[in-house]
């Protein structure tokens, strides 16, 4: 009995540990949505799709929208320390100069209206002289110009990471290590059945 104990016990610690989506925390002033940073080499709208595709603790993913100073603050520490160029879902492709998230909960929310003296109608990080359509740029990108700052980037430009975002009602999730746990409680209750009959 003791031997079936400590192999569930073993097992638990011996999971590996796998490199989940981080929360920024309610209770750490945050809005309790998951990020998670893929690096995959993608155009713009190849990010989009894919970020909808994925799925965390049953809730749906999309590129991310960031709306505040502290949700890029939590991105930048937590999420992508080393600021890897990521795409973000805004984008211009619909009317140019008007810059909307184009999903989540925040879909067909106007940020932005104009060029690089353009106005703010949300929160906003672009850099120095972005947005500027030079070449027809209609996709948000993060983290540029070896900052937190954003860029437009053309849709067929090719970038190694994007960010995606889940929020919404979820389950509460029973960790691996407590699910094999459960299932060695189980084994053991099990086998003092099967001795006592």
């Amino acid at each position: 009995m003791k031997t079936l104990i400590f192999a569930a016990a073993a097992a638990s610690l011996a999971a590996p540990a796998l490199a989940l989506p981080v929360q920024w925390e309610v209770a750490d002033g945050g809005n309790g949505h998951w990020y998670e940073l893929v690096e995959s080499s993608q155009v713009w709208s190849g990010a989009r799709d894919l970020a909808a595709g994925m799925t965390h603790l049953g809730m749906t993913g999309y590129l991310a929208t960031i709306t505040s100073q502290e949700e890029q603050d939590f991105l930048s520490a937590e999420v992508n320390p080393d600021g890897l160029e990521a795409f973000l879902g805004g984008s211009d492709a619909e009317v140019e100069g008007e810059w909307r998230w184009v999903a989540g909960p925040e879909a067909g929310t106007l940020f932005w209206v104009g060029a690089a003296a353009g106005t703010a109608f949300g929160f906003e990080d672009w850099h120095s002289g972005e947005p500027n359509d030079s070449t027809g740029e209609d996709n948000l990108l993060g983290w540029s110009f070896d900052s937190n700052d954003w860029m437009d980037l053309r849709s067929d430009a090719v970038r190694g990471a994007y960010l995606v975002e889940y929020s919404g009602a979820s389950p509460v999730p029973i960790p691996a290590a407590g699910g094999l746990l459960a299932a060695g409680v189980g084994a053991l209750s099990l086998l003092r059945r099967r001795r006592r009959a």
